[in-house]
């Protein structure tokens, strides 16, 4: 079973979120959270699989600092318009389902991309922010001196 934590600004969409979880076996959902402290809170407390956030959640950014590189959560980012999966951090960002208006079938496709990026996410290794990508490149290029030195110790 996987252990879920969701933010989500919107009080029906959290309650929406409360009787689709309970509809499904693979998830469980330990709490629902509206701001960012009292999602790095629970986190913390409850210790969460996977953390399924809503992108317009006040002060996001500095939370998923803390939740990926602190306490290394596994999170799904739930943006509008989203075209596509993609992948920041290690953070999947996949299109915000209408939790409200959810057929049977789109609850069922929900959870199955739910349990797929989850299950990828645990197969690879963390991915670095690209600032930190950059400065392993620049790590790798053999710098230039004029002296070889080696110390024995």
């Amino acid at each position: 079973m996987i252990k879920v934590i969701s933010a989500d600004i919107s009080a029906l969409t959290r309650s929406a979120e409360q009787q689709i979880f309970a509809l499904n076996q693979d998830f469980k959902l330990l709490a629902t959270v509206s701001d960012a402290n009292s999602l790095i809170e629970k986190c913390r407390n409850l210790k969460p699989d996977l953390v399924l956030c809503s992108s317009d959640i006040p002060n996001l950014k500095n939370a998923l600092k803390i939740l990926f590189f602190d306490l290394k959560l596994k999170i799904i980012l739930l943006k509008e318009n989203s075209t596509k999966n993609k992948k920041f951090w290690g953070i999947t960002e996949i299109e915000k389902p209408n939790l409200i208006s959810m057929s049977p079938k789109d609850i069922k496709n929900f959870f199955c991309e739910l349990k797929k990026n989850y299950t990828d996410s645990t197969k690879q290794e963390k991915m670095l922010p690209i600032c930190e990508l950059k400065q392993e490149k620049k790590n790798l290029q053999p710098k230039k001196s004029k002296f070889d030195i080696l110390l024995i110790g």
